[in-house]
């Protein structure tokens, strides 16, 4: 069955390995002393063709490191310390993810190094187009610089913090219509990684990564690193 949630401080600098809390779901694991590496190995093959749309895209994409936890939370608060790459075409990402298709997202586009994106969907009906934020970060190197990313989450509302300061809230009310809410609620998995956006439209992407342009030692130094993660369940809604 379901794991119940877990509160605590996750400080992957000083881990060697994921422990029971966590789990490996795709690429490279590797730890440094700044934190968790999250590498993502580029393809062997670098060809591309032109999609339906007249867009050029990737054939085969980079495999990048994922992992979840292996408990559910049901609303509460999450913060990653992390830093993303800055590659164009490459995601960092740091959501909850519901087993229906809810989902909470905090999304680095490689080519935007001087914002991160807020996203949230019902999964009962996703729509890709209409939920998202776009909030600035002001430091010199913008996303490939160490910030904290915290999703608050409760029955009322979605808020994101970044270094701790509120940049967007989003009211349960306010998801609300003729045909009842649009809001996210179900149990969710914490989920971090980094992954080739090669395939998705070039305009969001900032993709596809440009693989043949790129130096033996740029394509094999593809990497985020989260430094550690907080959670605080919500005591009411995880018993």
């Amino acid at each position: 069955g379901e794991s119940a949630c877990k509160s605590g401080h996750w400080d992957f600098a000083s881990m060697k390995e994921l422990g029971d809390d966590w789990v490996q779901t795709d690429g490279p694991l590797d730890f440094s002393s700044e934190g968790l590496v999250m590498r993502l190995e580029p393809p062997t093959n670098f060809e591309q063709y032109d999609d339906d749309r007249g867009e050029t895209l990737n054939a085969h994409l980079g495999t990048g490191f994922g992992m979840n936890a292996t408990f559910y939370m049901q609303y509460g608060r999450v913060t990653a310390r992390m830093r993303a790459s800055t590659v164009k075409g490459i995601i960092t990402n740091f959501v909850n993810m519901g087993d229906n298709g809810d989902e909470i997202d905090t999304e680095f586009v490689g080519g935007h190094p001087e914002r991160f994106e807020s996203n949230y969907f019902w999964g009962q009906q996703l729509i890709y187009t209409v939920n998202g934020g776009k909030h600035a970060i002001t430091s010199p190197n913008g996303i490939a610089d160490m910030h904290e990313y915290t999703i608050n989450w409760t029955p009322e509302r979605l808020e994101w913090y970044l270094d701790g300061t509120l940049v967007r809230t989003r009211l349960q009310s306010d998801t609300c219509g003729d045909n009842g809410c649009v809001y996210p609620t179900a149990p969710t998995v914490i989920q971090v990684g980094i992954w080739d956006g090669s395939r998705e439209t070039p305009a969001w992407s900032t993709g596809p990564v440009d693989w043949s342009n790129m130096s033996e030692e740029e394509r094999n130094g593809i990497y985020g690193v989260l430094e550690s993660i907080t959670v605080e369940c919500d005591a009411t809604n995880n018993v």
